[in-house]
């Protein structure tokens, strides 16, 4: 009989379970609970494991204004290289390829914190298109306020065809439940990536996978969207 108050790594399953059932039909495949997603204390917190695990250091990150300033605060404390492009320039810029090509990750507010409406469809294929031209680049995608779109509004990044394996989507249970203070997150990736985030958070980082911490953002998605 396993004691100890705390779970596996990755989180607490049935947790993961949920997180499974409810984000698979929004990103649009399916999300196998035990090996795809990974509870972390907060969408800062997510962020920061994401970049000190995935990416090299000193790499150069693009990311679309507006953007969360927590992230580009973090991005530079660390010595990250940071290349900002304006959202109404996305269509129309000369230089994203080159900026791209250069880049380790593009970092998306799509229904994030800071971004007052999610990208639109022709938005998120011509980004998707790029992230096909450039092998090497990876990304960061914020959906915390995916919830408060209109259905019709919002597309997850992640749902594109050939994108799940190259994002890695964040949802915020503070933001999913308007629960200021509850301070957790989960990231869905690709199994290669969040065994090396599990290992990296379990040394750096205060661990978000006590069974009493999680259980009431357990019984959240189960009462809220079952």
């Amino acid at each position: 009989m396993n004691l100890n108050q705390y779970t596996r790594f990755m989180g607490y399953p049935p947790l993961s379970e949920q997180i499974a059932i409810h984000y698979s039909p929004i990103l649009k495949h399916e999300i196998q609970p035990m090996t795809d997603s990974i509870v972390v204390p907060g969408l800062k917190a997510a962020f920061s494991i994401y970049c000190n695990t995935v990416l090299t250091k000193g790499a150069t990150v693009v990311t679309l204004e507006p953007y969360n300033p927590e992230f580009i605060n973090f991005l530079k404390r660390e010595g990250f290289e940071v290349k900002i492009i304006p959202r109404n320039e996305i269509l129309e810029s000369k230089d994203i390829d080159e900026t791209l090509s250069k880049s380790e990750l593009l970092v998306l507010s799509n229904a994030g914190s800071d971004l007052a409406s999610p990208l639109t469809p022709a938005e998120l294929q011509y980004l998707a298109n790029k992230v096909k031209e450039h092998d090497h680049l990876r990304v960061f995608s914020d959906e915390s306020l995916h919830s408060f779109c209109e259905i019709d509004s919002y597309t997850s990044f992640s749902s594109l065809p050939g994108m799940s394996s190259r994002v890695a989507t964040v949802f915020s249970g503070d933001a999913e439940f308007g629960a200021e203070g509850i301070n957790i997150a989960w990231i869905i990736a690709k199994k290669e990536e969040i065994y090396l985030i599990g290992g990296y958070q379990i040394w750096t980082y205060f661990s978000a996978n006590s069974v009493a911490m999680v259980r009431n953002i357990y019984l959240m998605l189960v009462v809220c969207f079952k």
